[in-house]
């Protein structure tokens, strides 16, 4: 726009002033402004309520009331003081504007995000001291691409599979993984194997901090595959919650590995008959069976020990079919083990003898008929050390040096509550989590999924959605979707069937007190004696090479200086050193079987067998620690002065009927009111425990284990065995012989199992009534948020749990990155 002449533009402003000071008597006034590029015709008008218009807004003295023309410097000077005062506002609205952006950040920052504490680590395989400066870009950047909730089994596979495929997808893109897409794991506990410690604190993990120290050569007692039972052992209440989760009749780890740096380390496949039988889209036999392959490094070059005296078979017997031999984590079969099971052969050779089959290709042959018989478990054990998840992925085998993708971030002492929700949209979307920490008093923080498209510093040729990954299995991933408003009437969806189908392999147990040779047997390998046994333990501790090579000079002094002190922790805090320097590296059990009870569908196996050469089963030792049988006098793994023992045979059920439903906090149950258990003192971070209910055997369920019990006493009775039983302690055949009887017998002493899945059922899309996630794992009802642990399955698998959910977790990472490849090509 033209400019007017300057006399023409003072005239302007003059005559409108005069103009709206007179029609400003008369109603709501209207006052000009002006800028110098402005004409009467671009004036912005602002509207005033006050009567005293002309005192109020404009000083008047410069107005002519009589309609006399002011000079030019008098108008001039008006505008100069007009400009000024608006200036002096605009830099006052600036002011206030820059300090609420202040108190903005300042709260962004002390509320909303955590600072980062001593002990969140991101991990790198180089120096410390990178380390440290990697450390400090997580404190800058705390928004990540993949929450995930738990460092289980499957938390630790999706993360660690899904870190690797972002940064192979950078490094394709850029030739560098400086643009991977960052992966956080959130984990409630603080503890785990020793190799996985160092990694995790870059410190000895045999101080104070961690009781159960290093037991010398860098080993704890996570790592020593004999004390897996001790572990769960309740003696020491605040022991046990240093790793467990306090759920009554559970087991669940609470620690970097989760339940698999306590478990028995059993190696067993599921069924092809069990994907058959989940019948869900995605989650075929011939799709699934393909993982346990990539999981298994399989030890075939001894199946049974050749010196094992079997009746009736002459070793070698055939290989099993079909093993992956490159994967994660060391398979070996117990019959291999020296010392793993003095009871072996005894038991193997009755169990011919009494007319059942020898399982000649183990435990985990595709064929379901190939599976009945007896045999020897496959243990994940490397070199006489426990192979969890955790050591596999979190350290190198060969040296124990870290190995972790520098994408993957694992921040410890954080008990996720809740998941947080953008609800602006039709279908809320999870933006991020609540957990609580320890650190500085203790207090709730926030982390947050990555809010653009962008990773990093551009963005990648494939731009994934961020997805927050609840893998904190099948109790706890529930009552975290109860706290987030996902449940039987829950605020955020309606999700009935939350917590509803929880499923365990239900199992009672048999125990009978033995003579002659094989309690001299048992005896040469389980008893304690105080000086032999010391050295025995210094005997295995010295077979391995010291891992921490890889730390520098100073660490290792620190490292080696408390070696002897650790030793004594260690053997203070078990109470248990044996005789046999052999059997520290194995479970102290390894014989079992399945079997096809008459009421079993298409002869698949329907009964699990273990058998002990002690009685140190934790379920058994829970359920029975009052009873005088189950005392320590006659306990001889904690009686140097026994001179007889004890055995324990278990009998599970695979495919049970019965059904448990877990009662939510803040969820109505069925009949029931509200759970409004409040926080426990003994829980960790506070967070609301969920309680188990049901599960009642059925009269078939317990008529399938009742037909077990039979089975074991056939055995039992049968020669070797026969001539080394001194009598059956529980239940008791010279009291309980009648069928109702033994059935009566089950369901009074039917324990837990702690295999727990099926919490979080997952379906087809036409299945939406009766589950929770979808067949690719999304949870129903919302956006960015899926499922991954044992909560999902439909039905419990045929078999030890730990190795069907690894392969989900497999299965998962594949899924996920398949669909966001799909909605991109869309």
């Amino acid at each position: 726009m033209k400019k007017p002449a300057a006399s023409s533009y003072y005239g302007s402003i003059d005559a409108t002033l005069a103009e709206t000071c007179c029609c400003s008597q008369h109603d709501s006034s209207s006052l000009a402004f002006c800028s110098p590029e402005s004409s009467s015709d671009d004036l912005i008008i602002s509207r005033s309520n006050n009567n005293n218009h002309q005192a109020n807004i404009l000083n008047l003295e410069y107005l002519s009331l009589s309609g006399k023309k002011k000079s030019k410097d008098h108008h001039g000077s008006l505008l100069k003081n007009f400009y000024q005062r608006r200036r002096r506002r605009v830099s006052f609205l600036i002011i206030i504007i820059l300090l609420l952006l202040l108190l903005v950040e300042v709260s962004f920052r002390t509320i909303s995000w955590p600072s980062h504490p001593d002990w969140q680590w991101s991990f790198h395989h180089q120096a410390s001291s990178q380390i440290e400066e990697r450390d400090q870009e997580y404190r800058k950047e705390q928004e990540y691409d993949y929450i995930i909730v738990g460092a289980g089994p499957a938390g630790l596979l999706v993360a660690f599979q899904l870190a690797k495929r972002l940064q192979q997808e950078s490094m394709e893109a850029y030739g560098n993984t400086d643009h991977a897409g960052k992966v956080l794991v959130l984990e409630s506990g603080t503890k785990s194997q020793s190799d996985v410690m160092t990694v995790l604190f870059q410190a000895d993990a045999g101080e104070e901090e961690y009781k159960a120290g290093r037991a010398g050569r860098g080993k704890n007692a996570f790592d020593i595959p004999l004390l897996w039972s001790e572990l769960s052992s309740k003696d020491d209440w605040s022991e046990y919650l240093s790793h467990h989760w306090p759920v009554d009749q559970t087991f669940l780890g609470r620690a970097v590995g989760g339940s698999g740096i306590h478990n028995a380390m059993i190696n067993v496949r599921a069924l092809p008959n069990d994907f058959q039988k989940w019948n869900v889209t995605n989650w075929s036999a011939e799709e699934m069976m393909p993982y346990f392959d990539q999981l298994e490094d399989h030890d075939v070059t001894t199946y049974y020990s050749t010196t094992m005296p079997i009746a009736n078979y002459s070793p070698p017997l055939p290989k099993p079919k079909s093993r992956g031999s490159s994967g994660l984590f060391k398979t070996i079969v117990g019959g291999g083990m020296a010392g793993s099971s003095p009871i072996g052969p005894y038991f193997i050779s009755s169990a011919i003898a009494a007319g059942f089959p020898l399982a000649t290709l183990g435990f985990n042959d595709a064929e379901a008929v190939n599976r009945i018989g007896f045999g020897f478990y496959e243990f994940n054990i490397r070199n006489g050390i426990r192979d969890s998840v955790a050591k596999a992925l979190l350290s190198n085998p060969q040296d124990g040096t870290c190995t972790i993708p520098s994408n993957l971030y694992i921040q410890t002492d954080a008990t996720v509550h809740k998941v947080l929700f953008e609800t602006s949209s039709t279908v809320p979307r999870a933006m991020g989590v609540q957990y609580f920490s320890n650190q500085n008093g203790g207090s709730f923080r926030q982390v947050r999924l990555r809010r653009s498209s962008h990773s990093n510093l551009q963005p990648l040729p494939i731009q994934r959605d961020a997805e927050i990954i609840l893998s904190a299995g099948a109790i706890l991933s529930s009552q975290i979707l109860a706290n987030s408003g996902i449940s039987k009437g829950g605020f955020l969806v309606d999700s009935p069937n939350v917590g509803n189908n929880l499923q365990d392999h239900p199992v009672v147990a048999i125990s009978y007190r033995v003579q002659g040779d094989l309690s001299k047997s048992i005896l040469s390998v389980f008893q304690m004696d105080g000086s032999n046994s010391h050295l025995s333990f210094e005997t295995y501790l010295k077979s391995f090479p010291n891992n921490n090579n890889n730390n520098n000079n100073n660490n290792n002094n620190k490292n080696n200086n408390n070696n002897n002190n650790n030793n004594n922790n260690i053997i203070t805090n078990t109470t248990v050193m044996f005789n046999n320097t052999s059997v520290y590296g194995t479970p102290g059990f390894s014989v079992g079987g399945f079997l096809a009870s008459p009421w079993s569908k298409d002869n698949v196996p329907d009964i699990q067998i273990t058998v002990f050469p002690h009685t140190r089963e934790p379920h058994f030792m829970h359920k029975n620690q009052h009873d005088d049988v189950s005392a320590q006098s006659d306990d001889h793994m904690h009686n140097a002065t026994a001179t007889s023992t004890n055995i324990l045979v278990t009998v599970a059920l695979l495919q049970p009927e019965s059904r448990n439903t877990l009662a939510l906090v803040g969820v109505a149950t069925n009949n029931t009111s509200t759970n409004t258990q409040s926080w426990s003192s003994s829980s960790p971070g506070h967070f609301p425990l969920p309680q188990i209910q049901g599960g009642n055997l059925t009269h078939a369920d317990a008529s399938r284990l009742a037909w077990g019990i039979t089975q074991i006493r056939k055995i039992m009775s049968t020669p070797p065995l026969k001539d080394n039983i001194q009598y059956e302690v529980r239940p008791g055949d010279e009291y309980i012989q009648e069928t109702q009887d033994v059935i009566q017998y089950v369901k009074d002493n039917a324990m837990r199992n702690a295999h727990w899945s099926g919490s979080t059922r997952m379906g087809n899309d036409n299945d939406e009534s009766d589950s929770v996630v979808d067949s690719r794992l999304r949870v129903r009802g919302v956006e960015s948020l899926r499922i991954v642990d044992a909560g999902i399955m439909p039905f419990i698998p045929n078999g030890n749990t730990h190795s069907t959910t690894c392969v989900i977790a497999l299965r998962a990472v594949d899924l996920i990155l398949m669909d966001q490849d799909r909605e991109l090509k869309e």
